[in-house]
């Protein structure tokens, strides 16, 4: 030990090699463990204007429930974005949530036809959530949502 110390303080070229070797073992530690979380992109409407606000959240995975199902629960807790509105009304919970044969089949509380006012409609507020699930999730090509078990509407048709 003592003689690779005296390596480094004599020859500069060891040194940076050894702190570039330590650099990247930090890093590579980092990339393992940032790998249990997941990156998402979403979108929300904003109070005084008709686009869209991007919002990017790094959500840690979980073992008991699938990407989408943990998506979609962020994507009803709302924006942490002042500017921003949520999809659905606060309160609005996720009953059930699953994909089967690329189509997405998601049920909400009743909550979510609260607070709909003539400039957001349930047809506004399920493109907003198709583009939010078609840009995560690519496999995805239909959405069917329920609300209290009763289909609202189906995503290709609107």
């Amino acid at each position: 030990m003592n003689k690779f110390l005296m390596l480094l303080k004599s020859d500069k070229r060891v040194l940076f090699s050894t702190l570039l070797a330590i650099v990247f073992v930090i890093s590579f530690v980092f990339f393992i463990f940032s790998c249990s979380n997941s990156r998402y992109v979403l979108y929300f409407p904003m109070f005084d204007s008709e686009k869209n606000i991007v919002e990017i959240r790094r959500v840690k995975k979980d073992k008991v429930r699938t990407n989408i199902q943990i998506f979609v629960d962020e994507l009803i807790l709302g924006p942490t974005i002042q500017r921003a509105m949520p999809i659905f009304p606060l309160g609005t919970k996720v009953k059930s949530c699953f994909e089967r044969n690329k189509v997405l089949y998601l049920d909400i509380s009743e909550e979510a036809f609260h607070n709909f006012s003539d400039y957001s409609t349930i047809n506004e507020k399920m493109i907003i959530l198709k583009k939010n699930i078609m840009k995560n999730f690519k496999n995805i090509k239909n959405i069917e949502l329920y609300i209290e078990g009763n289909q609202v509407c189906v995503a290709n048709k609107i």
